[in-house]
């Protein structure tokens, strides 16, 4: 039995320590402050809010002598996965990663890749006025406070705990905020896009199987800013549950 730390907050996260625990090892899991509700299984330890920073995050690998870190947060929480990967050295712990596969183009897209979101700021800073719809899960949209020249839509999920979505002070004139469901239909976001009239999309490449908003755009025509994700700390990385569980059996036979 391994005693495994899992810093959450996908959906993955939860598919994986449910899995883990099922195999018979002890497992932890960790979510940061901007998830709400965060659903978890069964077996599995919860904990939330942060470390205080890799040397805190490394005290408690030592303290609870944890075995091994898998990083399964969201593929743009950079910050989140630097410093496990520092903890894990602080600490000498293994250390895996675990990332849903990016979404690639398909025929009829109309994607501008972008390696980051500050790029897409300088971008419009100079651009003749539009309506931009941000699909960024509300956390990056306030660099665009910049961009007075724009009209915004920033969508927030319904249960987003950030800045954007909990505090006008957090708003600009120009930018409109809607909270919207993580399980919305191509329907839906295309009757959405619609009644917006946006002149461009800009998203992450969060990833995942489906994403209604991107197959709305593709249907519709609209131009896409897709923004990379940020590069990964050197540790093993895997893209889905069962081969990072997969990996972990071999390395119980070796």
């Amino acid at each position: 039995m391994l005693k495994i730390l899992v810093l959450g907050g996908t959906i993955e996260a939860r598919e994986l320590s449910l899995a883990l625990v099922e195999t018979g090892h002890e497992v932890t899991i960790s979510f940061a402050g901007l998830t709400r509700n965060p659903l978890t299984a069964d077996g599995v330890f919860l904990i939330s809010g942060g470390f205080g920073g890799p040397q805190g995050l490394a005290n408690y690998l030592s303290n609870t002598q944890t075995d091994i870190l898998i990083d399964s947060t969201h593929p743009f929480a950079n910050r989140m996965s630097r410093n496990a990967f520092i903890a894990g050295r602080l600490s000498n712990t293994e250390v895996l990663a675990l990332r849903r596969p990016s979404w690639n183009r398909r025929p009829g897209d109309r994607w501008k890749n972008l390696d980051t979101l500050e790029k897409a700021v300088k971008r419009l800073r100079h651009a003749k006025p539009k309506r931009v719809l941000l699909a960024l899960g509300g956390q990056g949209a306030e660099q665009f406070r910049k961009c007075r020249q724009h009209q915004f839509q920033a969508r927030v999920l319904i249960n987003s705990a950030t800045n954007l979505a909990t505090s006008s002070a957090h708003r600009w004139k120009g930018l409109e905020i809607i909270r919207v469901d993580s399980r919305r239909t191509v329907t839906e976001e295309i009757n959405e896009i619609c009644n917006y009239r946006p002149d461009l999309m800009i998203v992450r490449n969060a990833g995942g199987p489906l994403n209604a908003k991107l197959d709305a755009a593709r249907r519709l025509s609209l131009p896409v800013w897709l923004i990379d994700r940020p590069p990964m700390p050197p540790v093993p990385l895997f893209s889905s549950p069962t081969a990072l569980l997969k990996h972990l059996q071999n390395e119980k036979l070796a």
